[in-house]
């Protein structure tokens, strides 16, 4: 066997390493910041194998195992010059070279799964928030001068105010009442027919059930 055949059957390079180890970090320093996670330039994301092989507003970037046809790679080789990036300043020989080889390879990718923006929320405190507490029956206070209440949550209200140094308000008479309900629903005064009519209708013990 000849030395030029033992040259020429060196393996290729293992593809999810030779992302991880040339092609993430290319990305990361150089493209992600243009088409990732906060920004999509041309509607197109490199932080995710997701985001590539859904490409961009206009199409494909990346075809496995076809450099030449590829968007992204022409984009880096800059010879268009209506397509080229990044903007700024052109990646080295060596980073296209290995765009390159990885898309010869087929675009191995291994990462898996879509971005998820992290929301900066810790966990453990939403969930002491009321809202994920679960149900408790917790027994009505006996707030002093309890007459006012009405029923039991009446009962924590008065209390509370009691605290607070409040004092509640006395029941509206009727005519009260059907103005505040009118001012809410319609944004108008009631009627002189509207309030004789309530007021001739009007139960206290109705009133409190309604």
């Amino acid at each position: 066997m000849s030395c030029v055949g033992l040259l020429s059957a060196a393996p290729a390079p293992d593809g999810p390493a030779f992302f991880e180890a040339k092609i993430r970090p290319l990305f990361i320093e150089h493209c992600q910041k243009c088409h990732g996670e906060k920004k999509q330039e041309g509607g197109l994301r490199l932080d995710t194998k997701a985001g590539w092989q859904k490409g961009g507003d206009h199409g494909a970037v990346i075809v496995p195992g076809d450099p030449d046809k590829s968007r992204l790679i022409q984009a880096v080789r800059r010879k268009d010059k209506s397509l080229q990036m990044p903007p700024k300043r052109a990646l080295g020989a060596e980073e296209v070279a290995a765009l390159e080889q990885w898309v010869k390879l087929g675009a191995p990718d291994p990462r898996e799964g879509v971005a998820v923006a992290k929301s900066g929320v810790d966990p453990a405190v939403v969930q002491k928030h009321w809202a994920f507490q679960p149900l408790t029956h917790p027994q009505p206070p006996t707030p002093k001068a309890n007459s006012w209440s009405q029923q039991p949550l009446d009962r924590f209200v008065l209390a509370r105010m009691q605290q607070q140094g409040l004092v509640p308000n006395p029941p509206a008479d009727p005519r009260a009442l059907l103005r505040r309900m009118t001012f809410d629903l319609t944004g108008l005064p009631p009627t002189p027919e509207e309030i004789e009519a309530f007021e001739r209708a009007y139960s206290p013990i109705g009133n409190r059930q309604s």
